[in-house]
């Protein structure tokens, strides 16, 4: 049997809003995760968007005493597209289907 695989970008295809940055202002603020990535990029340069989240990450858990499942909570909370939703449950059922979720370097809200 043929099979069709599809591959779905997790960032502003699964879910509609970028979850590095999302997460840590659900706890830190819009303004106070802009501030600080800009700094951290000026630090640390592009290519290190991933530490740079993950100090964004550090710094919620240190400054606002958030555990790792408050971290996973909220990013629970982020805001999908109810087609492709639909569409993930669709390709799950289909026999002949299979399907995988990307991301450059997001597996902790995947």
């Amino acid at each position: 049997s043929v099979e069709t695989i599809f591959v779905w970008d997790f960032d502003w295809t699964i879910i509609n809003c970028n979850s590095d940055e999302y997460v840590p202002a659900g706890f830190l603020g819009d303004e106070e995760v802009a501030k600080r990535i800009t700094a951290e990029m000026k630090e640390h340069g592009p290519t290190k968007w991933h530490e740079c989240v993950a100090n964004l990450i550090n710094a919620c858990m240190l400054e606002k005493a958030c555990s790792n499942d408050d971290i996973l909570e909220k990013a629970a909370e982020m805001p999908y597209l109810i087609d492709v939703k639909q569409a993930l449950t669709d390709v799950a059922n289909n026999k002949h289907c299979r399907q995988a979720i990307i991301s450059d370097g997001n597996d902790k809200f995947i």
